[in-house]
């Protein structure tokens, strides 16, 4: 996976990654990478802790974010929706990817809003969380070091 800026987006270019592969990674690293703690009152008034943190790591489903559906944009007529991410509880993960004229865009200007990191560095994150699973594929290892023995 590469990306080239453009703008307010980012064009993804997955090369010989699977596009789905990219698309749970980038949900998963964005959910994981939003550590918010806020307090919630509830009903009674008793404060009670909401951490993004308490889920991370854990079976967390990005396949619900994961979706196609159209979404009509003025400037550029119809998108194919393959990624929304606005509040994942109360994290703003303001992670979309959108499939505009066969080309996969990241929208890094939302993204930025109110990020600590730039769309860039959070991408360089999901190429590297996708490298490092190619690396370790169940037998991964071991085949490289078969096929480097000869």
């Amino acid at each position: 996976m590469e990306y080239v800026r453009k703008g307010k987006v980012i064009e993804i270019v997955p090369g010989d990654t699977p596009v789905k592969d990219i698309l749970k990674t980038m949900a998963r690293v964005s959910h994981d990478s939003h550590y918010v703690t806020i307090a919630l009152h509830n009903l009674k008034g008793k404060k009670e802790s909401y951490s993004s943190r308490d889920s991370k790591g854990k079976d967390f489903d990005s396949s619900k974010y994961i979706r196609k559906g159209v979404d009509y944009n003025t400037d550029y007529g119809c998108d194919v929706v393959v990624l929304n991410m606005d509040y994942v509880g109360p994290a703003a993960c303001k992670t979309s990817v959108v499939l505009r004229e066969g080309k996969l865009l990241f929208s890094a200007a939302s993204y930025e809003d109110g990020q600590r990191r730039s769309a860039e560095q959070y991408l360089d994150e999901v190429k590297d969380e996708l490298e490092e699973a190619k690396t370790h594929e169940p037998f991964g290892r071991l085949k490289e070091k078969l096929e480097g023995t000869d």
